[in-house]
């Protein structure tokens, strides 16, 4: 589900940014997320009970919706340096979940 909600705030930078080479970074992202999302689904099968596509697809992670996330973020975003940092925070902080949820459930 934030898989989702962390692609389409990719995607919607994406759309808005003018710089070719952010552009294509951010595009690239995209792109990662939808293998993670795939990658996920084909690991755990069985889940049962999901929301539909438009319930799940703006929460990300940290819990934030799509449009939050935004409007804190996007003027931090000047190089393609700042957008992989942020991307590698996001994915910290979903490592740092799951870890801490299957921690939970292994007891």
């Amino acid at each position: 589900n934030m898989e989702r909600g962390l692609k389409q705030f990719y995607h919607i930078l994406a759309e808005r940014e003018e710089r070719e080479e952010e552009k294509e970074l951010l595009t690239r992202l995209v792109l990662f997320e939808d293998a993670h999302m795939l990658q996920l689904k084909n690991r755990h099968k069985d889940l049962s009970g999901e929301l539909s596509e438009k319930e799940r697809s703006d929460i990300m992670e940290g819990g934030l919706d799509v449009q939050q996330m935004i409007e804190t973020f996007e003027s931090e975003l000047k190089s393609s340096e700042t957008i992989l940092q942020l991307a590698m925070k996001f994915e910290a902080q979903a490592f740092d979940l799951y870890n801490r949820l299957a921690k939970k459930h292994h007891g």
